[in-house]
């Protein structure tokens, strides 16, 4: 019989923690989002839309949540010149 390490149960309730985590802030960014396109009576978008919108908008947000952490965390920001062509 297979048994696991201390180690690998421990990795593995973190993991499980951190998945929670991730699932909770979509599910208020969600609803934040559900809430901001049902009260602005001005969003002229159709209802298929809305409803992309209301699923996509949580992943673009926690994306730039990411993004902004790691431009504050990190010292080496330095512009560098790509060369086109």
């Amino acid at each position: 019989m297979y048994y696991l390490s201390v180690n690998q149960l421990l990795a593995y309730k973190f993991f499980g923690q951190f998945l929670f985590l991730i699932f909770i802030c979509y599910m208020v960014l969600l609803i934040a989002t559900m809430i901001m396109i049902i009260r602005e009576k001005k969003i002229d978008l159709s209802m298929s839309s809305k409803i992309k919108a209301i699923f996509f908008n949580p992943i673009f947000l926690i994306s730039y949540v990411y993004c902004a952490i790691m431009a504050l965390t990190h010292k080496n920001l330095d512009w560098k010149k790509i060369n086109h062509g």
